[in-house]
């Protein structure tokens, strides 16, 4: 038996996990397709060593931002962890917000075709000479529930996802339909933690102020130093895209602080639209215990998971 904790960003996940962990005899997987990079901490809001409480904690800072790390590599590395984990006698207890992640790990990946280069060629042409909204016209003439799941303002995701739809002629918000069995199918709670949107959206915004104050923008220069190419997935990631948009664009115009306004509001719209996306994305899952937690202290909502574990096994 596995824990795993969802639910938007800024919910609190990451808290409750170690707080779980520490009542439960845990050690924490993180399921994030950002927090694995090294060195890409501010911008992500990775956990630090002091807020672990000395829980182990796996899959952060696994590889550098110019590495590639697929959604396989994940299933492959945490199916292990599980594995290595339970033999400790231990409770796995995964934690993030990546749909596509733990799609992986409690449905399985689907077995779609390899990368048709020419048609990335041809997508990736279109999108020179007509832009990202003639391909978001695209993607909803195909599968306009896609839009809900996806970042459409992001051409890599926009242009993999027609990929997948045109190559194995399925719909992408439906491909959980297409997935192969896993032995981890009924042996796991899955924990998606909401709130209020009026508060979901004011924790967002503090997280994002609190980003800039802790150095976000030091952090982009550092990895842009090192020549880190822009359009990998890393760059793309919210906050850093935003950063790389406005302080490496060409326009003499903007002073600094123009400049910090400016990333600021764009990171807030952005991660607020995601966390929009994170919830439709987990409204998939019928196994799935939605715990609220407006207004509810740590402690509480901890509480209230063990409860519900408790009880399901005695059943």
């Amino acid at each position: 038996m596995f824990i795993i904790i969802a639910g938007p960003t800024g919910v609190g996940k990451s808290k409750i996990a170690v707080e779980l962990a520490l009542q439960l005899n845990g050690e924490i997987i993180s399921a994030d397709s950002m927090q694995i990079y090294k060195g890409m901490d501010i911008g992500t809001f990775k956990i630090k060593k002091e807020e672990m409480k000395g829980i182990k904690h796996h899959m952060l800072d696994i590889v550098l931002p110019f590495e590639k790390f697929t959604v396989a590599d994940f299933k492959k590395k945490t199916e292990k962890l599980l594995n290595n984990i339970k033999n400790k006698k231990k409770l796995p207890i995964i934690v993030g917000g990546t749909g596509l992640y733990i799609e992986a790990i409690i449905r399985g990946l689907a077995e779609l075709k390899k990368t048709d280069l020419k048609l990335r060629e041809k997508l990736n042409r279109l999108y020179k000479e007509k832009g990202i909204e003639f391909l978001v016209n695209m993607l909803k003439e195909k599968d306009k529930e896609a839009i809900k799941i996806i970042d459409i303002k992001n051409p890599r995701r926009v242009i993999r996802t027609l990929e997948i739809i045109m190559s194995d002629n399925i719909k992408f918000s439906e491909l959980k339909q297409k997935t192969e069995e896993t032995k981890y199918k009924d042996d796991y709670f899955l924990f998606i933690l909401n709130i209020n949107r009026e508060e979901l959206y004011k924790r967002i915004e503090e997280r994002v102020e609190k980003m800039f104050d802790s150095g976000l923008i030091d952090e982009v220069n550092k990895i842009v130093k090192k020549g880190v190419d822009f359009n990998v997935p890393s760059m793309q990631a919210i906050g850093y895209k935003e950063i790389l948009d406005i302080f490496y664009e060409k326009n003499e115009n903007i002073n600094l602080k123009e400049k910090i306004e400016r990333a600021k509001e764009k990171i807030k719209k952005a991660t607020k639209n995601y966390a929009k996306r994170q919830i439709t994305w987990f409204k998939r899952y019928k196994e799935a215990i939605w715990i609220d937690v407006t207004g509810k202290s740590d402690k509480q909502t901890v509480d209230e998971i063990i409860k519900i574990i408790k009880r399901q096994d005695k059943k």
